[in-house]
């Protein structure tokens, strides 16, 4: 509170932080000032509450063949707000109609590996997380889409011819690989001679 009269004994404080630890002082003051603040309150904690935010950070993708990887960022201690803290995964294949759920029990953790045979090579992903403790659920976060684990690629580039430049220096050209061709994302070349 701002203003408290001068012959107030109690004042309610607001905006807190749930299951927080505080600790208060008072001053008083008057036209010429403020005084010393009283030593501080014994400390006291706030009651718990539901989850007001959405974990932040998610993404994914990599690990090994039949596998869905996904990371987020770890939730502070300041937007717990309680004990029994955990994350809530909900994810299914981009189109799909069902959704799949995973509780990860742990305020700590960073990602959650799904296997399943029928995962295919580089599949598209729609997920979402939500924050619970054990006075509730919180907000879902936005969809984001994570890729299921690459495979190596299947098809060589064609066309490759080579030219020479200088007496040590060679240029070498190709028909690049197609992209619908790749069961992952093309990050580059490698050009060997022999």
């Amino acid at each position: 509170p701002v203003n408290i009269e001068g012959n107030a004994e109690t004042a309610q404080v607001v905006n807190l932080i749930p299951w927080m630890d505080y600790e208060f002082r008072v001053l008083a003051s008057n036209i010429l000032g403020v005084g010393e603040p009283s030593l501080p309150s014994s400390k006291i904690r706030t009651k718990e509450a539901a989850p007001t935010v959405a974990p932040s950070g998610l993404s994914g993708g990599g690990g090994a063949p039949n596998e869905l990887i996904i990371n987020w960022t770890p939730t502070l201690r300041d937007y717990q707000n309680g004990d029994g803290f955990g994350y809530i995964l909900s994810f299914r294949k981009k189109g799909s109609q069902g959704w799949l759920t995973a509780r990860v029990p742990h305020a700590e953790s960073l990602h959650y590996v799904y296997r399943n045979e029928s995962i295919g090579p580089y599949t598209p992903f729609e997920v979402k997380i939500k924050a619970y403790n054990r006075k509730g659920e919180g907000p879902e976060s936005l969809t984001a889409i994570v890729y299921s684990a690459e495979e190596e690629p299947k098809v060589a580039p064609f066309r490759v011819t080579a030219k020479a430049v200088l007496s040590s220096e060679m240029d070498v050209s190709w028909e690049p690989v197609e992209q619908g061709d790749m069961t992952g994302v093309l990050s580059g070349y490698e050009v060997r001679a022999c």
